[in-house]
């Protein structure tokens, strides 16, 4: 048997989903895309075109297959993985200048990306195992 609903409960269920869509609207969504280059593109929440941040090209640097993207919120930069070139570049995400953050070991083929803990994780393409970097690059778990 199931147990009806009351009215009271209605409305607090209402003022509930009134609660986070007002919440959830005055949040801003950003989503960034950036192809094998390096060109890096910034969708706003809404937009159906995105606008050009940055590329690494634009930077002094010559990429060939960056295959992985991540977001550091701590330095609101954008990672970029470039597999063949074994480095990771940071480009900042309001003027779109990049910079190198660090490079591996050139048996490393990293790629994929995520930022967590204040570190960069990635995976290497030949073992298929995920690794972590200090930002520096120095400190590999």
């Amino acid at each position: 048997m199931r147990t009806p609903v009351k009215p009271s409960s209605l409305a607090q269920i209402g003022a509930l989903f009134v609660l986070m869509a007002s919440f959830l609207s005055a949040q801003s969504s950003v989503v960034f895309v950036a192809d094998d280059l390096g060109n890096v593109v910034r969708f706003m929440d809404g937009q159906t075109n995105g606008t050009a941040l940055g590329s690494l090209s634009g930077s002094g640097f010559s990429a060939s297959q960056v295959l992985g993207i991540a977001y550091d919120s701590n330095t609101n930069a954008v990672l970029l993985f470039d597999r063949a070139a074994h480095t990771v570049y940071s480009m900042n995400a309001a003027s779109g200048i990049a910079t190198v953050l660090f490079t591996t070991d050139l048996k490393i083929f990293f790629q994929g990306g995520a930022v967590f803990n204040n570190l960069v994780y990635g995976i290497d393409e030949d073992t298929q195992k995920i690794l972590a970097y200090s930002f520096d690059g120095s400190n590999r778990a």
